[in-house]
């Protein structure tokens, strides 16, 4: 930084000798650092001295001239000192509390606020913190989920994910297809106000497409070059916000490595770039939802499952069990998201416990889930008018639930609802 240099240089020069000293005596030159100062903001930069050795070519004249030389720059250090360091706080406290998202050009803070403040239904004395951001000028990005109002939180797996948030965990959600895994992580961040992001580990996803891969760019200048460009886990490891790996007892053996990485909690080391470490954002989180407990299917119902190591499965802490909604509870999210009678909503929700208890016995391969029954309840009573009671029953049942079913389901699914809405019909 020669303008600095010259300009510590100067200013010691011009307040620490009087105008005769300045005249007997030649101007300054600078040579070599002698400080092994650095400046801290970046490790990636290389290492500069933050001030030079300004050096007399003539001795000074007086003792008391190079003794007001010596005690000025001892002063100037000391305080350039204090500045630096505050200046260091106040760069790793913006890290921590800022993060641009280019991609949509959106700011944010991150607060942090007790968890009944944000979530409602908790005691006040649940006093773990947990992040919140506040967005620059009203902008969020697109990957913050949609609160919905309707929601019901179960307080036994909302607490133990709001303290992993808290104590940097990495909770493993295991439940049944439709049990809500997925939703359960996405209304709680859309409550957090930060962004959630969902990996699906589909037989179509690369480890380029995760990791990242090298790419040929333009150099500007008529030719080409190769660049290495980030994949979905260390960008997103760098903004503040949850990672969520879908299926995870489901990736292949070749994706299993990534992860074992992405688990470790020490970043993420690029090899494909290097051998470079992705320091992950103080706010960044991540979670697993699964089929089965990582050991392999032992119901018969996920065939496409694997059994994953034992190293592997205990990166991952707390090992939570979302289940099927209550009769009581599903009553009451289907009459607050349609316009049909509690008494209807009743029979819905005691259709879909008798629904899912034959497919936890393997009588039936169709899953059951709160979406099928709130659609099912939406569209009976879209149906009712039109067709009536009865008819509209059949069809709403057979649009929403029974056609998704194979045939050898069919018969039995028809016959479980014949026994609740018979004589409602």
């Amino acid at each position: 930084f020669p303008p600095l240099q010259e300009f510590i240089a100067n200013e010691i020069f011009d307040k620490t000798m009087t105008s005769e000293e300045k005249s007997d005596h030649a101007e300054w030159i600078l040579k070599e650092p002698c400080l092994p100062w650095s400046f801290p903001f970046d490790p990636a930069l290389p290492k500069v001295a933050a001030f030079p050795s300004p050096v007399l070519k003539k001795k000074p004249a007086t003792i008391g001239a190079e003794d007001r030389l010596l005690k000025e720059v001892a002063k100037r250090l000391k305080e350039t000192s204090s500045k630096l360091e505050s200046a260091e706080a106040e760069l790793a406290s913006y890290r921590q509390a800022k993060s641009a998202i280019a991609s949509e050009d959106c700011s944010v803070e991150i607060h942090h606020k007790p968890a009944h403040e944000v979530f409602e239904g908790l005691p006040k004395k649940v006093s773990v913190p947990v992040p919140v951001g506040q967005w620059e000028d009203g902008k969020t990005p697109s990957a913050i989920p949609e609160i919905d109002k309707n929601y019901v939180f179960n307080a036994e797996t909302l607490y133990p994910i709001l303290n992993g948030i808290n104590k940097q965990l990495i909770p493993w959600l295991q439940g049944h297809t439709g049990t809500g895994k997925t939703t359960l992580v996405e209304q709680i961040y859309a409550r957090l106000q930060i962004p959630l992001y969902r990996l699906n580990l589909d037989s179509d996803i690369t480890r380029g497409e995760l990791v990242g891969r090298e790419t040929l760019v333009s150099d500007g200048a008529g030719g080409t070059m190769t660049k290495f460009v980030e994949g979905i886990i260390p960008k997103a490891l760098q903004e503040p916000c949850g990672l969520l790996i879908d299926e995870i007892d489901a990736m292949r053996p070749d994706l299993a490595f990534v992860m074992q990485r992405l688990a470790e909690g020490n970043g993420f080391t690029l090899l494909e770039d290097g051998g470079r470490i992705v320091a992950p954002h103080p706010e960044f989180r991540l979670y697993a939802t699964a089929n089965t407990w990582g050991r392999g299917d032992e119901s018969g119902l996920y065939a496409g499952t694997r059994s994953l190591g034992t190293a592997f499965i205990n990166r991952f802490k707390p090992y939570l069990s979302v289940e099927y909604m209550s009769e009581d509870d599903e009553c009451e999210l289907l009459s607050k998201t349609s316009d049909l009678p509690k008494t209807k909503c009743k029979l819905i929700a005691q259709y879909a416990q008798e629904h899912r208890a034959a497919f936890l016995q393997a009588n039936v391969t169709l899953p059951c889930s709160p979406r099928d029954t709130i659609a099912f309840a939406r569209t009976l009573v879209d149906y009712i008018p039109m067709f009536g009671e009865t008819t509209a029953w059949q069809l709403a049942f057979k649009h929403t639930i029974l056609n998704a079913a194979d045939q050898d389901d069919r018969q039995t699914l028809d016959s479980l609802l014949s026994r609740f809405v018979k004589g409602d019909q």
